[in-house]
């Protein structure tokens, strides 16, 4: 995922010597222009904070890298 405008984020919750950085479970939630992505489930704007690794930005664009198998 490549995210622009405006970005702000924070990934300090992430501790890869303790934790495989794959999110399981996140939430996507567009509100007043922006775009919020979650590591949690059924977040809120509101109750995103520290514990959490998240990213805002006004615009996101994915690719997605297939098996070649």
């Amino acid at each position: 995922m490549w995210f622009t405008g405006d970005v702000s984020y924070d990934t300090s919750s992430l501790n890869l010597e303790d934790v495989f950085p794959a999110w399981y479970g996140s939430t996507m939630i567009l509100k007043d222009g922006f775009i919020y992505f979650v590591d949690e489930e059924d977040m809120k704007v509101e109750d995103i904070g520290e514990g959490f690794c998240w990213f805002k930005a006004r615009n996101i664009k994915y690719h997605i890298i297939t098996d070649p198998a």
